[in-house]
């Protein structure tokens, strides 16, 4: 738990950060705000399993903004990313591993 939260973390693999061009990625880590920005984009302040999401349209982030969920056969989408391997138990709540970095905005 986040405080008194469990929460969902869209979790980004390797593959993902590669698709960021290596300019992006090194002005994103020299900016703290803005990469704070960035996980608060990941992470959503409930528990939420794929059966969760499979019956969403959207869900909130930390930082305010709303994604989008789809579903086709058994791929849920999160905004651009593909959950790619979902219901991570951890402590705190459940991670799940994405295709895609989310950025705030887009």
């Amino acid at each position: 738990m986040i405080g008194d939260k469990d929460f969902t973390l869209f979790a980004p693999n390797n593959d993902a950060f590669s698709k960021l061009s290596a300019k992006d990625l090194a002005d994103l880590l020299a900016n703290p705000t803005e990469l704070d920005d960035v996980l608060k984009h990941h992470l959503v302040e409930e528990k939420l399993m794929a059966a969760d999401l499979e019956k969403m349209t959207s869900v909130k982030t930390a930082d305010g903004e709303t994604l989008p969920v789809s579903v086709s056969g058994n791929t849920i989408r999160v905004g651009d990313a593909t959950i790619v391997r979902a219901d991570e138990e951890a402590g705190t709540g459940v991670i799940h591993v994405i295709d895609t970095v989310l950025l705030p905005g887009s």
